[in-house]
């Protein structure tokens, strides 16, 4: 039971991670069209392979799906990172620009 609950609650914060990463890339289309496209295609070709995984995930070893949950959730990390930072990046250039 307590597995249960941790899967539950790791999946709820990897879900509100997911809507925060998406609002991020939501406003990075708006402030960096170029960058927005190059992330968002890499986030939707990640959230179409866990979605394939997680179709399968309950047939694989504790060991595989262990491994494979946690380079997921790495990947995922990553990528909502990089988003944040370019995010970040724009806003910080357009200030720049605004002050010259």
């Amino acid at each position: 039971m307590p597995s249960e609950i941790s899967t539950a609650s790791t999946t709820t914060r990897t879900s509100l991670s997911i809507d925060q990463c998406r609002k991020a890339l939501d406003s990075l289309r708006v402030i960096s069209p170029a960058t927005y496209r190059q992330k968002k295609a890499y986030f939707d070709s990640l959230v179409t392979s866990v979605s394939q995984y997680s179709s399968v995930r309950g047939e694989v070893g504790v060991g595989t799906r262990d491994t494979v949950d946690a380079l997921y959730k790495f990947k995922t990390g990553q990528v909502c990172a990089e988003i944040e930072h370019q995010v970040m990046n724009a806003l910080v250039r357009r200030i720049d620009k605004g002050s010259q």
